[in-house]
C-alpha cells in the first residue's frame, strides 16, 4: 500500500511538473511580467531552472525584481569561476540579460550583499548597465563619480551621467543633478 501510494504521488508530481509548467508558461505569456514573476516565486528553490525561465521572461519585460532574482538564482549555483576576484558568471549574465542584471550585480558588489564588496567592480557593472540603457545604472555610476567610489571623483562626469539618467526618466537622478556643486 505504501509503495503504491508513493508511486501515485510521484506520478502526480511528474504530471504536475510537466503539465503544470506548460499551463503556468501559458499564463505567463498571456498575463505578463507580474504573473511570470509570481510563477517564478512559486517554483523557487524547488525547481530553480524552471524559476529562471519565468524570472527571465519577467526581466525581459522590465520587471526589475525579476532581474534581481534571476541574478541571485545564478549566483546561488554551486559551480563558480572567478576572474580577478569577480565571478565570471556575473559578467556573462550581465552581457546576456542586459542592464537590469548588470545594475543588480553592481548593487550587490557596492553593498557587499550577495557578493564581495568592491567599489571598482560595482562601478564597472554600473557602467555596463548604463551602456545597456539602464537609467538606474547611469544614476549609480553618476553617484560613483560624484563621491569618488571606485573611480576618481569627477563632477563633470557625474553631471553628464545624472543628466542622461534624468532625461531617461530617473527622478532620483534629476534631484541629484540639482544638488551637484556648480562650477
Amino acid at each position: 500500500m505504501k509503495k503504491s501510494l508513493v508511486g501515485i504521488l510521484c506520478l502526480v508530481a511528474v504530471a504536475w511538473s510537466d503539465g503544470g509548467f506548460k499551463k503556468d508558461m501559458q499564463a505567463c505569456n498571456d498575463k505578463g511580467a507580474a504573473t511570470c514573476f509570481s510563477m517564478a516565486k512559486e517554483y523557487g528553490n524547488d525547481y530553480p531552472s524552471k524559476a529562471r525561465v519565468f524570472y527571465y521572461k519577467a526581466c525581459k519585460e522590465s520587471y526589475h525584481m525579476a532581474c534581481k532574482n534571476l541574478a541571485i538564482t545564478f549566483k546561488n549555483q554551486k559551480k563558480k569561476y572567478t576572474i580577478n576576484g569577480v565571478d565570471s558568471k556575473d559578467r556573462r549574465l550581465c552581457s546576456m540579460y542586459g542592464g537590469s542584471v548588470c545594475y543588480d550585480f553592481g548593487v550587490m558588489h557596492a553593498s557587499g550583499s550577495g557578493a564581495k564588496q568592491d567599489q571598482k567592480v560595482a562601478t564597472s557593472f554600473f557602467n555596463e548597465a548604463c551602456d545597456a540603457g539602464n537609467m538606474e545604472g547611469c544614476r549609480a555610476l553618476g553617484t560613483a563619480y560624484a563621491k569618488g567610489r571606485g573611480v576618481a571623483r569627477d563632477i563633470s562626469k557625474a553631471k553628464a551621467l545624472y543628466t542622461k539618467a534624468c532625461q531617461g526618466g530617473n527622478r532620483l537622478a534629476c534631484g541629484l543633478l540639482r544638488r551637484l556643486p556648480r562650477h
